[in-house]
């Protein structure tokens, strides 16, 4: 089934923008940086070098020597940068000096020439030393993010891996200049993090880092494109097309946003036609403008500020952030604002700056926790506007490296052109089909709220041959049963999705004639459990020897205070008798005002009294789209050990999202309306399920002589598993 919405958002309540901001965990709440709330001059004592200065808060007494330290320091830096990376500062910073609570991160900047060197004691600048590795490990990424900045021109689709690899390179650099002034002390072994790309071109072709570099300062591009950008660059430098390979540990392979860009047009009013923005998925999706008057530079920064409260406070966390971790969901809190302020600063536009407000909702790996465009923005912010080869039936499974047709719709263009279930996609539009699912997986982890890499891969799959409207999908295919023979070659049109079908019904079962029935529950809908238990009866009348209950698909979601959980009720209705109440997970939601601690509600099963179980096996069957409340029925089957659990690692999306209040969610300056999670579910003993999801018992992946022969390889598995235990 196509998926019509690459990106989706669930409608939940969250406090409203005006309200007062609610503090985080460990008490002091984040302060908007100085360059936003700067103290009047005389709260400060400055003092400059070599055109840095450093200003420090004068309630705490730093020691003439150590102040020198920290320029001298500052100044270490800088030169650092110049000497091993070739990049010239041409800026004069300004580093602010301050005691925060809570602080375990020392560096920021807010994007200009401003440095924040935040400590939560006063030890923290007592006796340093000249080039003070406290310092210079944190000015390093904040020199590197001001001079990165100066050479983008938008936001979107810029990696964090790019900054953070030259950081940690140039901190084996600062090392290495440490240890040439100091003989006695070790020499630096080489950065086994994202550094080791940079360190590798230094050792295969020496002086090529600076020149990169040196060349990329000159240039004025998109941050999508800095990774290509940086890839293109390092080619000719060395004329070593293999070279490029080193920056697939930073960035993708192709850039997440197509590399075509022109400067958008006037903005779109209620009027107007739909149409496509300037900017457009890796594979040629192209993404909606949007409506409305641009939004001012301090309206977003308001709005990014409120998210960013709402986020930190309210996500749910089953480890709360206290005084000593400064981390929600863990994500360190303020690297992850001076990350992104700057960021919403210098968006370009208002749609620069609804995706960079993406990427940053999906950094938090919740379906729950995003946004969605509200009534007066009728175009959704971002969304991307694609067609496929409708009207097909295909559908795609992935095994390792190798992508397969699971089915083709009978009597369709596809069908007729010769494509037939079994078959190994090798290319898709010239790219390796592989290829194509990590880079649209990729895709769906940056700008989408998506809980786990197994859900990104799923979507992918759903989204493989997208493109721009009315254009061709041409695919290379061919039989696993002759592999040496060339891939065939075959071109589709693209065009819009047929309407959707009417929906199935909640809860359908099907009678095998070996003894097995199958009871597929598409949703926990307000008919599911009578209908289940419809089914069960049926199941025991027919005297049916095994029963796959199939809850692939079903994404479940449920509110948190709805008075009965369908899936509780269904699995204990499976409970055998004297089956005692167990616990089969925890929901847990952090507790204001601080959100320092956390209450957890048990979520249980009993036996329903009266009921009559199910008389012979069960086995479930789940997959990557097994999410909320059916991965709480998977477990919960797991724990009870009613049978195998069989398939595909679940999706990993069980947070509960709260109930919508429209008067209370809307940001009316941005025309969005936010969603937020109120608690995640865990495992009894606390451990996640959260991005993790449920490992099946039995995982069965894709077989293509199955696929060919129209066989259901997971429900095929889960059938003889019952029939072996009869």
């Amino acid at each position: 089934m196509l998926v019509t919405a690459f990106l989706s958002w669930i409608a939940c309540a969250a406090p409203a923008p005006q309200a007062q901001t609610p503090v985080p965990p460990g008490g002091a709440a984040p302060q908007v940086p100085p360059a936003a709330t700067a103290p009047v001059a005389d709260d400060f004592t400055s003092k400059s070098l070599d055109g840095i200065t450093v200003r420090h808060d004068k309630s705490i007494d730093i020691a003439p020597l150590d102040f020198e330290a920290i320029l001298s320091s500052l100044r270490l830096t800088r030169q650092v940068i110049k000497n091993g990376l070739g990049v010239e500062l041409l800026f004069d910073p300004v580093a602010t000096v301050r005691r925060k609570a809570n602080s375990k991160r020392a560096y920021y900047t807010d994007g200009d020439d401003k440095l924040f060197l935040d400590y939560p004691s006063d030890n923290y600048v007592r006796g340093l030393q000249l080039g003070d590795e406290k310092i210079v490990r944190y000015a390093l990424p904040a020199y590197l993010q001001i001079w990165l900045f100066r050479s983008l021109t938008s936001t979107a689709g810029l990696d964090p891996r790019i900054l953070d690899s030259l950081a940690d390179y140039g901190l084996f650099l600062y090392k290495q200049e440490v240890e040439r002034l100091q003989p006695q002390v070790k020499a630096p072994e080489a950065p086994e993090g994202l550094g080791g790309c940079w360190y590798q071109l230094e050792t295969y072709y020496p002086g090529r880092t600076s020149f990169i570099l040196n060349n990329f300062s000159s240039l004025k591009i998109p941050g999508h494109l800095v990774g290509q950008q940086l890839r293109d660059l390092a080619v000719a430098a060395t004329d070593d097309p293999k070279v490029a390979t080193l920056f697939d540990s930073i960035c993708p392979a192709e850039p997440l946003l197509s590399p075509e860009e022109s400067e958008p047009g006037a903005p779109l009013v209620a009027a107007s036609t739909l149409r496509t923005g300037r900017l457009s998925l890796f594979n040629g999706v192209p993404l909606l403008d949007v409506q409305g008057d641009p939004i001012p530079a301090a309206a977003r920064m308001n709005d990014f500020e409120t998210l960013f409260q709402m986020a930190i406070t309210l996500a749910p966390d089953t480890k709360p952030r206290t005084t000593s971790t400064p981390q929600v969901c863990g994500l360190d809190v303020w690297k992850l604002y001076f990350e992104f302020r700057p960021r919403v600063a210098r968006a370009r536009d208002d749609f620069d700056y609804y995706l960079v407000l993406r990427e940053f909702c999906g950094r938090f790996r919740d379906r729950s926790l995003g946004f969605s465009p509200s009534p007066a923005l009728p175009v959704p912010p971002g969304t991307p506007y694609w067609s496929s080869v409708s009207g097909s039936g295909l559908k795609f499974a992935r095994s390792g490296d190798a992508v397969w047709i699971a089915s083709v719709a009978p009597e369709s263009a596809a069908a007729k052109a010769g494509l037939a279930a079994g078959q190994e996609v090798v290319a898709v539009d010239g790219r390796k089909a592989a290829l194509v699912v990590s880079l649209l997986a990729d895709c769906i982890s940056t700008f989408d709220s998506c809980p786990s890499r197994q859900r990104a891969e799923a979507a992918a799959l759903d989204l493989l041959l997208s493109g721009p409207k009315r254009s061709d999908c041409t695919l290379q295919v061919r039989d696993p049963a002759t592999p040496r023979q060339p891939p065939t070659e075959i071109k589709l049109a693209r065009g819009l999705p047929p309407d959707p079908k009417p929906a199935p019904p909640s809860v359908e079962f099907a009678p095998r004639p070996d003894s097995v029935g199958v009871v597929k529950i598409h949703n926990f809908g307000a008919d599911s459990l009578q209908r289940f238990v419809n089914a069960i009866e049926e199941a025991n009348k027919l005297g049916l020897k095994g029963l796959v209950i199939d809850v692939r698909g079903n994404e479940g979601i449920t509110l948190l205070d709805s008075k009965q959980r369908t899936s509780s009720v269904m699995l204990g209705r499976l409970l055998p008798v004297d089956s005692p109440k167990m616990v089969i997970g925890n929901a847990v939601r952090r507790l204001p005002p601080t959100f320092d601690k956390a209450e957890s509600t048990e979520i249980t099963i009993e036996r329903m009294p009266g009921a009559n179980p199910f008389g012979g096996r069960l086995a479930v069957l789940v997959d990557a789209w097994t999410g909320g409340e059916a991965e709480w029925f998977a477990l919960g089957f797991q724990l009870a050990k009613l049978g195998p659990v069989v398939g595909a690692t679940t999706g990993g999306s069980v947070t509960v999202p709260r109930a919508f209040d429209a008067k209370r969610q809307s940001f009316t300056n941005s025309r969005i309306d936010v969603s937020l999670p109120i608690a995640v579910v865990t495992r009894p003993d606390g451990s996640p399920l959260q991005t993790v999801g449920i490992i099946p018992q039995v995982a069965v992946a894709p077989v293509a002589d199955e696929l060919k022969a129209g066989k259901d390889s997971a429900l095929e598995r889960a059938v003889e598993l019952l029939r072996q235990s009869q």
